[in-house]
C-alpha cells in the first residue's frame, strides 16, 4: 500500500503532484479504509495485515506529510478478522468497525469500538449484529453530531438492517430492517437526512431515510446492470452534493 499527499521539500516523502509515493504498508489482505480529518492534519487508516498465519487489524495515523505518527496493531482478538472501517466520531476519537467470526463458524457478526488518538480502545467493543444475522457487507455514515449510521446486509435472509450510535458508542435507534433484500449499501448523509444506494439482482436502488430515522424504505430503481459469468460488481458509490445525489 502506498500514499501520496502533498508536500514541500525533496526526500522520501509523497509529491505535490502524485508522482512519487511512499510505501506506508505491508501484507495488506483485503480492502483499506481511509479517514481524513477535515482540516488535512491527520489521515487515519486500517486494514486486515497478515503476520505468520495470523491476522491483526492494523491501524496507521499519518500527519500532513504522510510522516506515520501512529502504527500498530489493534487489541481485537478473535479467530477470523474482515471489512475493519474507520469514520471520525466527536473531538479527536475514532469509530472502529470490524467483521468477527469463530473458528469452525461460517456465520459473521459485526462489532464497533470508538478508538483514540493512539489506537487505544476506549471502551469494550458493540455487538452491532450477532453471527444469526450472518454480515455479508456493510455501510457507514457519520450522523453529524459525533455519532454513526450503519446499514449492514445479511445473508441469511438477505434483508438490510440498520441502526445508529451515539458519538459515546451506544445504540441510539435499535435495529430495524430497511430493505427486505439487498447487497452492498452505501450511505450519504447530507443535512439531517441518510441517502443510501444498495445492490439488489442486477438493479441499484437509492432512497432517503428523512432525518435519518431507521425505518423500512422502499427506495427506487436508478440503474440495471446485469453481471455475466465471471464478471462481479464494485459499488455502489454516493455522493450527495447540492441537493444532488450522483
Amino acid at each position: 500500500m502506498a500514499v501520496a499527499c502533498q508536500a514541500g521539500e525533496k526526500g522520501r516523502k509523497p509529491s505535490a503532484d502524485w508522482s512519487r509515493s511512499v510505501p506506508v504498508g505491508f501484507f495488506v489482505r483485503g480492502d483499506i479504509d481511509m479517514a481524513a480529518e477535515p482540516d488535512g492534519g491527520r489521515t487515519h487508516l486500517t486494514w486486515l495485515q497478515q503476520d505468520g498465519e495470523q491476522h491483526h487489524i492494523h491501524y496507521l495515523q499519518l500527519n500532513e506529510t504522510a510522516e506515520p505518527q501512529v502504527d500498530r496493531h489493534l487489541a481485537i482478538v478473535a479467530d477470523q478478522l474482515r471489512l475493519p472501517s474507520l469514520e471520525l466520531a466527536s473531538g479527536s476519537d475514532l469509530h472502529l468497525l470490524w467483521s468477527s467470526r469463530q473458528e469452525n463458524q461460517r456465520e459473521w457478526d459485526l462489532n464497533a469500538a470508538r478508538l483514540n488518538q493512539t489506537g487505544d480502545l476506549l471502551d469494550e467493543p458493540l455487538l452491532v449484529a450477532t453471527a444469526d444475522q450472518d454480515v455479508d457487507s456493510y455501510g457507514t455514515a457519520p450522523d453529524g453530531q459525533g455519532g454513526l449510521y450503519i446499514v449492514w446486509s445479511s445473508d441469511v435472509d438477505g434483508a438490510l438492517y440498520g441502526l445508529q450510535i451515539s458519538a459515546a458508542g451506544q445504540i441510539v435507534q435499535e435495529p430495524q430492517q430497511i430493505a427486505r433484500q439487498g447487497t452492498d449499501p452505501f450511505l450519504a448523509v447530507a443535512g439531517a437526512d441518510l441517502h443510501m444506494t444498495w445492490w439488489e439482482e442486477g438493479e441499484i436502488h437509492y432512497g432517503v431515510l428523512l432525518r435519518g430515522e431507521m425505518d423500512e424504505l422502499a427506495g427506487e430503481v436508478v440503474a440495471n446492470r446485469e453481471l455475466n459469468d465471471g464478471q462481479t460488481l464494485d459499488g455502489p458509490v454516493l455522493g450527495v452534493a447540492s441537493d444532488w445525489a450522483y
